[in-house]
């Protein structure tokens, strides 16, 4: 029978040594793999001082049961329904706030960071980019930037540091501008309550998204919201069966304090 190389021979101690450092480098490997993997896993974690100002994000990390719930055009006559219901489902949000709303509802913006929902930015009057063909378009947005800041600055002392775009338009030079406004970009993963299909295609859209780490939009600002209330309470009921937690956009994207 031919001699195993790893038993006791007559130059078992030679073999002995490598087999020893073959296990070594073995075991290390594996152990190199692991980490590999791991990285690759761990959402990438920002300092203050290296805050991605001007990235885009649609979604989060999947690597923990939480959902964004986020709130566009606001703060509106129904945005106080919103804070209830979350309320009730010990939910937190993200309320991306026009400028122009923050200065005819001010108490309700004070409200929402009372709640303990985070506040964004949807710029002062949301102009429509994506039809906006002057030249001035960096000077534009720059603009709606800062004066949708000050509303909220001067409503609730919180600087937002996240933007959210009017329709979601984003392009290179918007991600440019957004760097030098040191703002972080926000779309999201699904939404659909603006828009004219059925309830029930609507709901059906909603809770087929609702998965780790989706970023959901909705709208609190404009119109009757009583649809929209309605789907979020089911998709908040369904977040429940899931136990998936409903988070700011600072937390799910790890930019939280």
């Amino acid at each position: 029978m031919k001699e195993n190389n790893c038993s006791n021979g007559s130059s078992g101690s030679k073999r002995g040594k490598g087999c020893l450092e073959f296990f070594r480098c073995f075991l290390l490997l594996r152990l190199l793999l692991l980490l590999v993997s791991a990285t690759c896993l761990v959402w990438p974690s920002f300092g203050a001082e290296t805050l991605p100002y001007g990235e885009l994000f649609t979604d989060g990390p999947s690597n923990k049961p939480w959902v964004a719930l986020t709130f566009d055009d606001g703060p509106g006559s129904d945005t106080p329904k919103f804070l209830e219901m979350l309320r009730r489902y010990d939910a937190k949000a993200t309320f991306f706030m026009m400028g122009s709303q923050v200065k005819q509802h001010p108490d309700v913006a004070r409200e929402v960071q009372k709640e303990g929902h985070l506040i964004g930015n949807h710029t002062f009057s949301h102009p429509n980019f994506y039809f906006y063909k002057k030249e001035d378009k960096r000077e534009k947005l720059k603009s709606e930037i800062e004066s949708g800041r000050e509303a909220i600055l001067g409503a609730t002392g919180s600087d937002p540091v996240f933007l959210r775009m009017p329709n979601g338009y984003v392009r290179d030079w918007v991600k440019e501008v957004a760097q030098e406004e040191k703002v972080i970009l926000v779309n999201w993963t699904y939404g659909s309550d603006w828009t004219k299909i059925d309830t029930a295609q609507m709901l059906k859209g909603y809770l087929s998204h609702l998965h780790s780490g989706a970023v959901l939009l909705f709208h609190d600002g404009g119109k009757d919201r009583s649809r929209t209330l309605s789907i979020l309470e089911k998709v908040l009921k369904e977040m429940e069966k899931k136990n998936l937690k409903a988070v700011r956009v600072d937390e799910i994207l790890g930019l939280s304090e």
